[in-house]
């Protein structure tokens, strides 16, 4: 038993330190979308931080983006942009998966298991440390993805890469 707790007692920070490592991944792919909706909206930087920020949710702010590209109708930029949504998409699933999770040990002790809520039909699974590393994994991919799609966006727009939250 010493040997079990002690080992779900390791899996348990681990999956803490994961939810650390995916929430500062998905804030920075946010961080990423709001720079290019600044730069695609012309507005105000006061105005295009209230009207991005009026939302919380990711589906809201992508569909500002995606209405904005609609009245700018360059298929090239909307390619890259949506390289950018579809890596914050990404961060954010994978920021999701910890850190809504509800953790508690199997009934044997034996198993740290995870159970999110908000899917009401998804089974409590067994957390591992290489289940938690692949989220990292796919994390980190999503967040290099969505930062080399911001570069290109940038270099075709003659600007720095420059993330801001201001």
């Amino acid at each position: 038993m010493g040997a079990s707790t002690q080992k779900s007692g390791e899996l348990i920070e681990q999956h803490l330190m994961m939810v650390g490592k995916l929430v500062n991944n998905a804030a920075v792919c946010d961080a990423i979308l709001f720079s290019t909706f600044k730069v695609i909206s012309g507005c105000d930087e006061k105005i295009d931080s209230a009207i991005y920020f009026a939302s919380e949710s990711l589906p809201a702010k992508k569909n500002v983006v995606k209405r904005i590209l609609a009245v700018l109708s360059d298929p090239a930029e909307t390619e890259v942009v949506s390289r950018i949504m579809d890596g914050t998409t990404d961060s954010h699933t994978q920021r999701n998966e910890v850190s809504h999770a509800l953790l508690r040990a199997s009934h044997d002790g034996k198993q740290v298991l995870a159970h999110n809520p908000r899917r009401q039909i998804q089974p409590k699974r067994p957390v591992t440390g290489p289940s938690l590393n692949a989220l990292l994994k796919k994390s980190t991919q999503a967040y290099l993805d969505t930062y080399r799609a911001f570069e290109e966006f940038c270099q075709k727009r003659g600007i720095p890469p420059t993330v801001t939250l201001e």
